[in-house]
């Protein structure tokens, strides 16, 4: 009886479906196609959508993403056949077409019917497409009013869009940001609700203050964040680094909202045993007027990644009270920016674990000025991918000798030579070249 409901229903919404794109002359959209053409190839497609078994469905599904790709449709029609496609689909995990489906999706991303479709299709789909149709949902004002329909219906979704909402820049109301803000109640959000709210502290889009309602949840999110660190430390559990960046983004958010209802977290975490925690601990630590333990400080200041996490989070005046002046040197500085720079996927992909200075050369440029380019030898260790290499070299710089130390070294490079096949000078470059780029990044060219 179950076959036969499904039977009746699929040829129902195939009807329906024919009334909306079958049409009664050539589209706009597709010219030359008589009707007589463009109806049998919509009566086909259907026809694939249709069939229970899931390598048809599924080769249907391509056959409609092909269609869609090409212009061969109009965008009516994709919308109309994909409404079917997700309607009629089997959904059996081996054969589901989620590629084909997004296809669809990005050939009618500027149709007016197109979030409807979107929302529609999103509980049909699995990783890895879920992250790029929640980003393209949450892309627009409206968009953030079907993640939130989708989200209360499946919460299990709603941690794709959190995620994307803390990456995008679309305008929300302060409604939206008030039930977004409300899924911090969820322990199984919370994180993710973290995210986003300290995305749009850091931006300006809402105020500390006006967080104060979640800061419970929010308190109560970081200690169990905090708990299942330990917990993955004491396993040697894979999950440490995510986890380690989790504990990070609770710290910063935390200590903007309730410091004093946590400053023991705050200072426990300062005196963590990784610098990466420790660092976000110090931070809010000083935001809240306090002052850091000397040897937390110290611990974090001489790490090359959390010097330069506070660096760029602390102001300049908490900066020069805060930071020991050896620790604000330039060829301290010219270290942590290259180090930062390898520590991007397209360099190491991480940070160096061990650095020192080879040489600095200086180049004298107009009106005495005097340009120096630091040159530092850097290694990385097993496992990691270029341990083999031994120690290879990097340059951080121009920085004009007797200014302000700063970060910032327009020339900073590395192309991963070993250190020892050149000197310190033709590692730099050229003097030539050095001149010739500081001139036309002070406009004396």
């Amino acid at each position: 009886m179950g076959v036969g409901l499904g039977v009746i229903i699929a040829v129902l919404v195939v009807l329906a479906v024919l009334a909306v794109v079958r049409p009664k002359e050539a589209p706009p959209g597709v010219a030359g196609a008589p009707a007589g053409t463009r109806t049998a190839r919509v009566d086909a497609l259907l026809a694939g959508l249709a069939d229970p078994d899931p390598l048809a469905w599924s080769a249907g599904a391509r056959d409609l993403a092909r269609a869609a790709k090409s212009g061969q449709l109009t965008p009516g029609e994709v919308v109309a056949l994909l409404h079917a496609a997700v309607t009629l689909a089997p959904l059996d995990a081996a054969h589901d077409p989620q590629e084909a489906i997004l296809t669809c999706l990005f050939a009618i991303q500027h149709d007016d019917e197109f979030l409807a479709v979107l929302e529609k299709s999103i509980p049909h789909l699995r990783e890895p497409s879920l992250r790029p149709a929640y980003a393209m949902l949450v892309q627009r004002i409206s968009g953030v009013d079907a993640f939130l329909r989708l989200a209360n219906r499946d919460p299990e979704h709603a941690s794709y869009g959190l995620r994307q909402l803390s990456r995008g820049t679309v305008a929300t109301s302060s409604a939206q940001r008030d039930s977004v803000l409300a899924m911090a109640r969820n322990p199984r959000l919370v994180d993710d609700v973290a995210w986003v709210a300290l995305d749009w502290v850091r931006r300006g889009i809402v105020r500390a203050p006006a967080l104060a309602l979640r800061g419970e949840d929010f308190v109560r999110g970081y200690r169990t964040a905090r708990a299942r660190l330990a917990a993955a430390r004491a396993a040697h559990d894979h999950d440490v680094d995510s986890l380690t960046t989790t504990v990070g983004i609770y710290l910063d958010l935390v200590g903007r909202l309730a410091p004093a209802v946590v400053a023991n977290d705050l200072d426990a975490a300062a005196r963590d045993r990784d610098p990466a925690v420790a660092v976000f601990a110090v931070i809010s630590i000083v935001r809240g007027g306090r002052t850091p333990d000397a040897a937390a400080l110290d611990a974090v200041v001489r790490h090359d990644r959390a010097r330069w996490v506070l660096l760029q989070l602390l102001s300049a005046g908490d900066q020069q009270s805060l930071i020991p002046a050896r620790w604000r040197t330039q060829e301290v500085l010219a270290r942590t920016e290259l180090a930062h720079w390898l520590s991007f996927p397209s360099e190491l992909g991480t940070w160096p674990d061990e650095m020192e200075l080879m040489n600095v050369v200086s180049v004298d440029a107009e009106g005495g000025a005097v340009l120096d380019m630091y040159v530092f030898k850097f290694r990385m260790k097993a496992p990691h991918r270029t341990a083999s290499r031994g120690w290879m070299a990097g340059v951080s710089g121009p920085y004009v000798r007797g200014e302000p130390p700063r970060l910032g070294g327009a020339n900073t490079f590395s192309s991963m030579e070993p250190a020892d096949s050149r000197t310190a000078e033709e590692h730099a470059g050229r003097v030539a070249e050095i001149l010739a780029q500081w001139r036309a990044a002070h406009g004396r060219g």
